[in-house]
Order: C-alpha cells, then structure tokens, then sequence
C-alpha cells in the first residue's frame, strides 16, 4: 500500500479504500485512518474513506473523524455512499427505511458543505466525493454548491461520482449546470465559478477478472441500471449538442 500510495502522490491522484460488512469495516476504518494520518498532508488528499450513509452511526462517526484529523494535522477524505450490505449487515444498525437513508445523506452533505457538523466546534478543512445515483440526491447537492458558493459560504468543494454506464446522464447534467453559472456569472464579474469535478468509475482489466465485480455492481445498483433505456434519449441530446458546439467552433476557425 505505500507503494501504491506513493505513486499515487506522485501522479497527484487519489486512492480510495471502499467500505465493507460491519463485521470487517472496524480494522479497515483503522487502517486508512492510520494511512490518511501518514499521506493526507498539507492539505492534500491521498487516501479517501468510505462511510455508508445508511448507518446510523454515520454522523457520529464522521464527526469522530473530523476531530482526529483536526488534532492530529491530517487532512480528512471522504466518499459518501449510502451503502450495500443490507443483506448481511446488522439490521438495527442500519436506517429503518430508504426515507431515512436519503435524510441521512442528504443532511450530511448540506452540513459538510456549510461547515456546519454536529460535533465539531471547529470545521477542519477535509474532500469530500459524492458518489452516487440518485438523480435527486445529486441534484439537491449540486443546487446547494452553487446556492453557498455564491453567498460566499461553501467551505468544502466536494467531487460528484457514478459507475460508468450508470446513470452518465447525471454526470452531464452538471457540468451543464455549472457551465451556466459561469456564464451568467461571467457577465457580471471576471472571476469564474469553480466547478467541481465529475468522474466515472470504471473497471480496467479483461472481461474475466471484471466480471464478478460488473455482475455485483448490476445487482447492487438495480434502480440504476433500470433507468438505462430511460436515459439514452438523454445521453443522445448530449451527444448533439457536443457535435454541433464542436462543428460551430470549426466554423469560427474558419476550418
């Protein structure tokens, strides 16, 4: 992992370590705690932690977490999903009901966003990557970026992320989103607004080494992948769009 790791500072990317069953997650959190402690310095992020929105014991945790890393000089990383092992999990752990799951995500963006967490007197700086699904859910998010970024209240950018061929529509939807905020903040001042970054997960090996992992992916994300033929028609306005921006700019080059 220090290998890895120190390729990984090198190339200025990130390394995120996932979150599993309960039964193992206690020396998983310790160990990338260990590691964030050692590589998350100077305000750069090189290992990310994965706390599960669905447990109740969510914004306890992060505010642990938060605390540490303010005492001891580390930068703290999150990825924030809302978790896959309801199967086989404890269940009184566990939100009662998806309502109280999406409450539970929701909340913790907005107060991470504003600096706000329960806990924590004083807001550390720390990433924060939003990976997810749900239309709703990233659409109150990326709201919320703009709304605070234009009080001159957002304390924390975060990162919005989905599994690529899940939900891609998502993706295009807000950079198209914050390409308008520029625009209409461009006609009023000369400093842009910053954008998050939006990624896509994707597996990289041959088909065999990947499939278990695509295969869990489908079943564990079946509200995603339903909503695949519902947003092709999407997908295919984005592709038109792309295509008539870049014949126009070939015109004004006079190519």
């Amino acid at each position: 992992m220090d290998a890895i790791l120190q390729k990984a500072s090198d190339q200025n990317c990130r390394v995120w370590i996932d979150a599993e069953q309960q039964y193992l997650q206690h020396s998983i959190e310790s160990w990338t705690i260990d590691m964030m402690r050692k590589w998350n310095r100077a305000g750069k992020a090189v290992v990310c932690n994965t706390i599960q929105a669905y447990l109740k014991s969510f914004k306890d945790k992060l505010a642990h977490q938060l605390n540490l890393a303010h005492q001891e000089g580390w930068t703290l990383a999150i990825k924030l999903v809302r978790g896959a092992y309801i199967e086989n999990d404890i269940r009184e752990h566990i939100h009662d009901n998806k309502a109280d799951t999406d409450h539970s995500y929701d909340s913790i963006v907005e107060t991470i966003l504003s600096g706000r967490v329960k806990g924590v007197p004083g807001f550390s700086e720390m990433q924060l990557f939003l990976a997810g699904h749900n239309p709703t859910s990233v659409a109150k998010a990326s709201q919320l970026v703009r709304d605070l970024q234009a009080q001159g209240r957002l304390k924390t950018m975060p990162d919005f992320g989905q599994l690529q061929g899940m939900a891609d529509q998502l993706g295009c939807e807000l950079l198209q989103h914050f390409e308008a905020a520029n625009a209409a903040t461009g006609m009023s001042s000369t400093k842009p607004v910053a954008v998050p970054g939006v990624y896509k997960c994707m597996t990289w090996a041959t088909i065999q080494e990947c499939k278990e992992y695509l295969v869990r992916r489908v079943v564990g994300h079946q509200g995603a992948t339903s909503s695949v033929t519902r947003d092709n028609p999407v997908l295919v306005k984005e592709l038109r769009r792309r295509a008539v921006d870049w014949l126009m700019g070939r015109r004004r080059a006079g190519v």
